[in-house]
């Protein structure tokens, strides 16, 4: 009896003691979407008082210049565009007053090259990365003998993915 009850015993444990488990390996995936954020700075794009014939810059924080920067939480580069949305600036008062849009124009850099404003997109910055800018200078011609009043028109600035 005295076997019995040690083979019950030891029975006993092994049952008891035993462990039971399961085991699956696996994988974790993630897509991680391309991400653009930007923040436009000095705007609008206002110029000081003219005279007819003159050209001026825009004002100091308000267009000269326009900054465009691509914050550090993007993940991708960005082009940078620009375009007027009429093909003339016409008076805010009198829209029958008018001048080419193409007397304003833009550009990288405070004395580098100019270029007119047109109706159509402009790449003004092809590859902007994350955490740097692309600056627009702006300035203005008046033309001779234009009439006196206010005038404005739109300007679209983007920035895409490149």
């Amino acid at each position: 009896m005295k076997i019995f009850l040690v083979i019950a015993t030891i029975m006993a444990l092994v049952l008891v003691s035993g462990v039971m488990a399961a085991e699956q390996a696996t994988t974790a995936t993630v897509t991680v979407d391309a991400f653009l954020s930007v923040t436009f700075t000095n705007y609008p794009v206002t110029f000081p008082n003219m005279n007819p014939g003159t050209t001026q810059n825009a004002g100091a924080s308000n267009g000269y210049p326009l900054t465009v920067t691509i914050d550090s939480v993007s993940n991708v580069n960005a082009i940078v565009k620009t375009k007027a949305d009429a093909a003339n600036f016409l008076g805010t008062t009198n829209a029958s007053l008018t001048f080419p849009v193409s007397n304003m124009e833009w550009s990288i850099t405070a004395g580098g090259t100019y270029a007119d404003y047109l109706t159509t997109d402009a790449t003004v910055c092809a590859s902007v990365a994350p955490t740097s800018a692309c600056n627009i200078y702006h300035k203005l011609t008046i033309p001779s003998a234009q009439k006196a009043g206010s005038y404005s028109v739109g300007i679209t600035i983007t920035a895409t993915q490149v």
